[in-house]
């Protein structure tokens, strides 16, 4: 969220990457970008990587998988009372 907001701040104010440097008149900006390099930090110190495609396939596919099995299982538990004419 706090990049978006500073995304969002730096476009309305026509600051890019070639005039990043126009930021320090903004103090309030240079806060909001200071949290996000400490958020960005703290992500990368947790050990956050990018998980290739065809990995994060297989997972989703393994979890997509266990979701139809459990709701199988679970509708194969209830028995449904039908009534006698």
């Amino acid at each position: 969220m706090q990049t978006v907001k500073l995304k969002y701040a730096t476009e309305k104010l026509g600051i890019a990457k070639e005039n990043f440097d126009e930021i320090r008149h903004y103090p309030q900006l240079v806060k909001l970008y200071k949290s996000v390099l400490v958020q960005y930090e703290t992500v990368d110190n947790l050990g956050y990587s990018e998980m290739p495609a065809e990995q994060y396939e297989k997972w989703l596919a393994s979890v997509n998988e266990q979701e139809t099995r459990q709701l199988n299982a679970s509708f194969g538990k209830k028995s449904i009372k039908q009534k006698k004419d």
